[in-house]
């Protein structure tokens, strides 16, 4: 099998998850023994996108397969060009569901994945005394509200004083300028500036890491706090789970199909709130976008909870390291992409 790649750049910020994802499909596959090349002139079984919704442009004569993901209960837009994709691949079942009502062609989901090479599993334990509770998140935290950011950094500066003295939240994020590490102490309305990091504190930091620095972010962490509206996969709550960090979700989306209690902490209290209003553009008319919003108390009670019986939060967390680093890595991606790939071959052309 061969295969054209047709997106091969990278894009922080809101275009992470889909960089990561492919970079990592690319690589599993060219291990699992699959031929790609980056040039349109060469022959090649199938062109292979992967790219959000708004992004797919086909290769003209090529039978074009479309692995995308949408997050909430619409897409966030859908080019009208995607019915001439030969199929979609999805990565969860709630972006399957989502994107068949737009698409009349055949869907597939392949689910997305860790590197146990890369994530390994963290022996954690409390903190000692002069030590603090490191709360961490990671995600979008300027230009998009789909992650949650505005729901954790609500519960954060309401309800901080549920928490210990020793308690800190620390945010990844790549999609705001410098300066590159920022330090704020929490208010009810709002984040202060301060000059240096200190108890209920709140540290953005935006620097460009390589992978292996960002993973020690997670094993410098006692909780992961990652109250998003939605997912189509959910890569950093995949990483998070397979270091053994005890991680906190809101239990929707594709969370539904690979976590639940027994590996950490969903937060099932949430409603479905309107993110976006219904849109007419070049792409495609729009219904109204909704998610899934968390309840900042009820988040802030996770937190606790996580911290009030850490060995048991611990225990959770070496089950979700063994879960996802056993069921849901890219290895395993590639071989479920290989097969669908398969799949379409074998079938007549849809065009």
């Amino acid at each position: 099998m061969k295969l054209f790649w047709a997106v091969d750049e990278w894009k922080p910020g809101n275009g992470y998850g889909f960089s990561v994802h492919n970079q990592r499909m690319k690589q599993a596959l060219i291990e699992a023994g699959v031929s790609i090349t980056t040039d349109p002139d060469e022959p090649a079984d199938l062109a292979v996108h992967i790219a959000a919704t708004h992004a797919f442009i086909p290769v003209p004569g090529a039978r074009n397969v479309f692995f995308t993901a949408t997050e909430m209960s619409e897409p966030t837009t859908w080019r009208k060009s995607i019915a001439e994709a030969e199929a979609l691949v999805l990565p969860s079942e709630s972006s399957r569901q989502v994107c068949s009502r737009y698409f009349a062609g055949p869907t597939y989901v392949c689910p997305l994945g860790c590197d146990p090479n890369q994530v390994k599993y963290h022996e954690r334990h409390a903190p000692e005394p002069g030590e603090t509770w490191n709360i961490l998140y990671v995600g979008n935290l300027g230009t998009c509200q789909g992650k949650g950011i505005d729901i954790l950094l609500s519960a954060w500066n309401r309800f901080n004083y549920r928490l210990p003295e020793n308690a800190t939240l620390y945010i990844k994020t790549s999609d705001i300028p410098s300066p590159e590490i920022q330090h704020f102490i929490p208010s009810p309305t709002g984040l202060i500036p301060t000059s240096s990091k200190g108890r209920k504190s709140v540290t953005i930091d935006t620097r460009k890491l390589p992978f292996d620095e960002l993973i020690k972010l997670y094993e410098d962490a006692h909780v992961f706090a990652f109250p998003s509206r939605g997912e189509g996969w959910g890569l950093v709550l995949t990483d998070s789970l397979a270091s053994g960090l005890p991680s906190i979700w809101t239990h929707s989306s594709a969370m539904l199909d690979y976590a639940n209690e027994s590996i950490g902490y969903p937060i099932t209290d949430f409603k479905m709130s309107m993110l976006f209003p219904a849109e007419i553009d070049e792409f495609t008319n729009h219904k109204p976008m909704r998610g899934a919003e968390a309840d900042p108390e009820t988040l802030i009670g996770k937190i606790n909870e996580i911290i009030g019986n850490y060995p048991k939060a611990l225990r959770r967390g070496r089950l979700a390291s063994e879960r996802m680093r056993s069921h849901y890595t890219w290895r395993q991606a590639a071989e479920k992409f290989i097969a669908i790939c398969e799949q379409i071959l074998v079938k007549e052309p849809v065009h």
